[in-house]
């Protein structure tokens, strides 16, 4: 009886699930992905109007600063940086541009690699110069990489496009020539006469003669045989059989006596 509820509870457990859990799971994998460790502790990667950005948290864990300190160098500062160059001031009603970050109702502060490097002069110490090696080439930098690369395939398919978009034109402007240039031959042409000449019994074009080629001309759409492109004219001996069975139907009927 224990090992029959002992089922019956697992059976009721799994039933009762829903897809939160499972959706909470898929969020944190999705989080582990924006992360990357800089000086032996983890950086939540922060992006913002398409470049990478720190907040004066971050570079007080990086630095083993004191909390504040890089807030404090900033403002002492300020003069000497620009907005929207080397910092953004991003206001609660933006924090959908950058999901990663937390923003306060009062809005928060963050740097670009050259508001960084601007205030990590103000830290001069050997741990300094470590860090920022690492978080300008392993954090700000590699964001410039993927940018180019993105770029660099974006323009190849551009190229790929247009190389095949003028493959194209030129195809056709080629099989519009042979189109032109392919008709039938004077042999070939030869040939189409001799072929209804036999076919009527007759040794040079006659009336009959006349009759079946105009009604084929017809038949084609052209005034000539010279204007039937040749794989038109060979696939065309249907019509030109029965337009010679047509013609051999109007002859007077001869009876013997």
């Amino acid at each position: 009886m224990a090992a029959g509820n002992i089922l019956e509870k697992a059976k009721f457990a799994f039933s009762d699930l829903s897809p939160w859990p499972f959706y909470f799971i898929k969020k944190e994998g999705e989080k582990m992905k924006n992360l990357i460790k800089i000086n032996n502790h983890v950086l939540q990667i922060k992006e913002f109007n398409n470049q990478r950005v720190v907040t004066f948290k971050d570079i007080d864990l990086l630095h083993d600063r004191i909390e504040g300190t890089a807030k404090s160098n900033f403002y002492e500062n300020k003069k000497h940086f620009i907005e929207n160059e080397d910092y953004f001031i991003i206001p609660k009603s933006l924090k959908c541009e950058i999901p990663t970050l937390k923003v306060p109702n009062r809005g928060i502060t963050v740097l670009t690699e050259s508001g960084y490097l601007m205030l990590v002069k103000s830290l001069q110490d050997d741990l300094a110069w470590k860090v920022q090696r690492e978080l300008v080439n392993n954090y700000f930098r590699i964001k410039n990489f993927v940018n180019v690369q993105k770029s660099i395939n974006e323009i190849k398919v551009q190229l790929e496009t247009q190389f095949n978009e003028m493959v194209q034109v030129k195809i056709n402007e080629i099989e519009s020539k042979c189109s032109n240039y392919y008709r039938p031959s004077s042999l070939e042409k030869s040939n189409i006469s001799r072929y209804i000449k036999q076919r009527l019994g007759i040794l040079k074009a006659d009336e009959e003669y006349e009759s079946v080629k105009q009604r084929v001309l017809l038949k084609l759409g052209a005034n000539k045989w010279e204007d039937v492109p040749i794989e038109t004219l060979k696939d065309s001996l249907n019509i030109i059989d029965e337009s010679i069975r047509v013609v051999k139907l109007d002859r007077p009927q001869q009876y013997s006596m």
